[in-house]
C-alpha cells in the first residue's frame, strides 16, 4: 500500500536534501539548468502521478513541484 502523499512528498524532499548535502557543488548546476536525464525527467513524473492521484489539480501539482524545487535547493 502506498503512503499517504504528503509523507511520500516529504520523503522525497529529505531525499533530494541528502543528495545535495552529500553534493553542494551540484545546486549550482542543478538550479541553472532545465531538467534533462531520463532518471530526473522519472522523478518529476512520479511526483506529479502522486499529487493528481490524491486529487491535486494537474496545474497546482505543478506548482507544489516547482515549490518543492525551491524549497529544496533555496
Amino acid at each position: 500500500m502506498a503512503s499517504p502523499w504528503p509523507e511520500g512528498i516529504a520523503a522525497y524532499a529529505r531525499g533530494c536534501r541528502r543528495v545535495f548535502q552529500r553534493h553542494p557543488n551540484a545546486l549550482a548546476l542543478v538550479a541553472r539548468r532545465g531538467v534533462r536525464t531520463e532518471g530526473a525527467l522519472k522523478e518529476y513524473d512520479t511526483l506529479l502521478a502522486t499529487l493528481i492521484g490524491a486529487g491535486c489539480d494537474p496545474a497546482l501539482a505543478a506548482e507544489t513541484a516547482a515549490a518543492l524545487d525551491f524549497l529544496v535547493i533555496g
